[in-house]
């Protein structure tokens, strides 16, 4: 299972690197005029893989499925980190905070969380996560880019 689930990750970055994030640097660079102190621009994804994972004498031992979980940088084109869980685990307890630091992570509405949001915000990085309707989120805080290139914060 792990020999495999390592030739997907890799087959998947190759499809990642080669047909889709191709202009994706050119969009780091647009968005750090907006944000100077930007590093880099992070997808987070949880992929979700089929498997008898009943036969599979691991940590996976009761979940029918595994989870390939990664974040990928769209300035460089790497894997940063990648972990795999059962497929009933938590995608956001695998995010980590410390590569956060001046990033942007993008994420979808399975990662719609008050806490993840308060632990970005902590780690010193920015987010843009989709929300799944009907959220009672608040908004705390949040910046304001001006025609005149100033920022407001409010």
């Amino acid at each position: 299972m792990p020999v495999f689930l390592k030739s997907l990750g890799d087959r998947l970055n190759e499809i990642s690197i080669n047909e889709v994030l191709s202009d994706t640097k050119e969009l780091v660079d647009v968005l750090r005029l907006k944000l100077p102190n930007l590093i880099d621009i992070l997808v987070q994804d949880g992929s979700e893989i089929a498997c008898n994972c009943n036969q599979y004498k691991g940590k996976f031992e009761g979940a029918y499925d595994a989870k390939l979980n990664r974040t990928l940088s769209l300035s460089s084109f790497t894997e940063l980190c990648s972990s795999i869980t059962s497929g009933v685990a938590s995608e956001r307890k695998e995010i980590s905070m410390y590569k956060l630091e001046n990033r942007l992570l993008l994420a979808d509405a399975g990662y719609t969380s008050k806490k993840l949001f308060s632990q970005i915000a902590k780690a010193k990085g920015y987010y843009l996560i989709k929300l799944k309707s009907g959220s009672a989120l608040e908004v705390v805080s949040y910046l304001q880019y001006n025609s005149d290139g100033t920022v407001t914060e409010f």
